[in-house]
């Protein structure tokens, strides 16, 4: 492995670990005003139950949040959508950089 690889690996294990912990935080943000807006829908997402977490799932992927009314709980979810769209380019960038720099 050369210099030039051994630092291409590690800005993306860096750039994969900040990607990962602002899209953590984003959700986190969504979870915050969901617990204290909203208490009964956050009551069904608690627990370690298939259905418990198929809920939150359920509503984190669907058009749910903007159906609740309240526009800070949409922006942080479209804030936390974006977030992970960014850590999965980061994610693509960096095979595709491994594709390029292998071939």
């Amino acid at each position: 492995m050369s210099l030039t690889d051994a630092l291409l690996l590690l800005a993306f294990i860096l750039a994969n670990m900040a990607a990962g912990a602002i899209s953590m935080f984003r959700y986190a943000q969504v979870s915050s005003i969901l617990a204290q807006r909203h208490p009964d829908l956050w009551r069904t997402f608690q627990g370690y139950s298939f259905a418990a977490r198929d809920a939150a799932g359920r509503f984190y992927c669907s058009r749910a949040p903007f159906r609740l009314n309240d526009p800070e709980l949409s922006r942080a979810v479209i804030r936390s959508w974006i977030a992970t769209g960014v850590w999965i380019a980061v994610i693509l960038a960096a095979f595709a950089t491994a594709v390029v720099r292998g071939g």
